[in-house]
């Protein structure tokens, strides 16, 4: 088995786009908190609601350019997704208290 094998290949990807959906749950959820706090202080909703349009066809993108890829690039990314939002919450709760 050559180190160029497909298999190698299709864990190289998967493990690329899991940083990349954790980059994107990072960007994604981290927009969504800084909104929250924008509008508890009194923001536009207008604002916010074009915001969180465009935060979430950032997200719908991704995952569309994932799904193009296959079942298991939609999985990584969507797990590198949820690593993401876990990590902002981690941030957020220490941030609460």
């Amino acid at each position: 088995m050559s180190i160029a094998s497909p298999v190698w290949i299709e864990i190289a990807e998967s493990a690329a786009l899991l940083v990349a959906g954790t980059g994107l749950g990072v960007l994604h959820f981290g927009a969504l908190w800084r909104q929250a706090q924008a509008l508890a202080a009194g923001d536009a909703p207008i604002r916010a609601a074009g915001a969180a349009a465009l935060r979430f066809l950032a997200l719908v993108a991704g995952l569309a350019a994932a799904a193009m890829l296959g079942a298991a690039a939609l999985l990584a990314l969507a797990a590198g997704v949820l690593i993401g939002r876990a990590l902002v919450m981690r941030r957020v709760e220490g941030a609460a208290r």
